[in-house]
């Protein structure tokens, strides 16, 4: 998330010229409004770290901040991940036009080992 949204910023040294997204934050109200679903709100630094209000989980969304010169983007998620939904990943990659892989069986937590370790 944080990558992403100094991407659609316009923040990131000009070295860099790729980034992988791992099952993200990319819709911030959104994940929200899911964490509320699971009843973890109350555990996630979603809202304290964003200020609270819809009008700063929006300004934090990389989703609503998309640049039109960006570096090449992949997005991998875990099509069981139940904490980050994959539509996340799949709404963000359809408004960017990049690359998505969804990992069949992973969830939220073995995202990352079952990209790098397999």
């Amino acid at each position: 998330h944080v990558c992403m949204l100094a991407a659609m910023s316009g923040k990131l040294p000009s070295c860099v010229d790729a980034l992988i997204g791992a099952s993200g934050v990319y819709d911030i109200e959104r994940q929200f409004q899911q964490e509320q679903k699971l009843g973890l709100n109350e555990l996630s630094p979603m809202a304290p770290t964003n200020g609270f209000t819809a009008k700063n989980f929006r300004k934090y969304s990389p989703m609503a901040r998309i640049k039109d010169s960006l570096p090449n983007i992949l997005l991998v998620h875990g099509s069981a991940d139940n904490v980050v939904l994959p539509e996340s990943s799949r709404d963000f990659a359809e408004k960017l036009g990049c690359q998505l892989e969804i990992i069949e069986g992973v969830g939220h937590q073995e995202i990352v080992t079952e990209t790098c370790v397999g």
